[in-house]
Order: structure tokens, then C-alpha cells, then sequence
């Protein structure tokens, strides 16, 4: 079976993709990612009771209902907050200052 030019570029990007994955760089990537979509929706939709804030644990960064916190069974993990202390400080501040503004309005 030959390959065209375009496909064996695709395998070699998915080689190396699939590379970086296994060192761990898809999986901080990708709970960056989530955390930051996440946070982008509590910015841009109206807040209600599905509602979910930015909430530190012991070791992971979660969004929970900010009346439940982390007994919330609904909450959702998105990073380690090891190796990414400073990231996950400031997507909780980001959270709490829309928050206030959202109260004193």
C-alpha cells in the first residue's frame, strides 16, 4: 500500500504528538485547556444554578456550585495545582473578581 506525500507528513506529526504525549506534555496541556474553557464560561454565560466556580483543593484545581464547594458531586477536576501553583492562583482570582463585580452590580 503506498502512502502520498500528505499522509506519511500525518504519521510523522502523529509519531511525534503521540511522543510528547507519553512525556506528559498532552495531559498538562490539555487540563490547562480545560481549566481556562471552563473559566472562560463563567465569564461569558449568565450566572444560574449550573454555575460552576473555581475552587482549590489539597491537589487539584476544580469548578464546583459556589454554595456546594467540594461537596458539590457534580464538580469537575481540571489540573494538578502541583507545578502549576501560580496558574491555578490566578484563575481563582479572575474568578472572584468577576464574582464581586457580578454582586455589586
Amino acid at each position: 500500500m503506498a502512502y502520498g506525500e500528505g499522509a506519511k507528513k500525518r504519521m510523522a506529526q502523529n509519531a511525534c504528538i503521540a511522543s510528547w504525549a507519553k512525556r506528559g506534555g498532552m495531559r498538562q496541556y490539555s487540563q490547562k485547556t480545560e481549566a481556562l474553557a471552563m473559566l472562560r464560561r463563567l465569564l461569558t454565560e449568565k450566572n444560574s444554578n449550573y454555575t460552576k466556580v473555581p475552587m482549590m483543593g489539597h491537589t487539584h484545581l476544580y469548578f464546583c456550585h459556589p454554595g456546594y464547594g467540594h461537596a458539590d458531586y457534580n464538580k469537575v477536576r481540571t489540573c494538578t495545582i502541583e507545578g502549576n501553583d501560580a496558574f491555578c492562583e490566578k484563575v481563582c482570582e479572575i474568578a472572584r473578581r468577576h464574582l464581586a463585580k457580578l454582586e455589586s452590580a
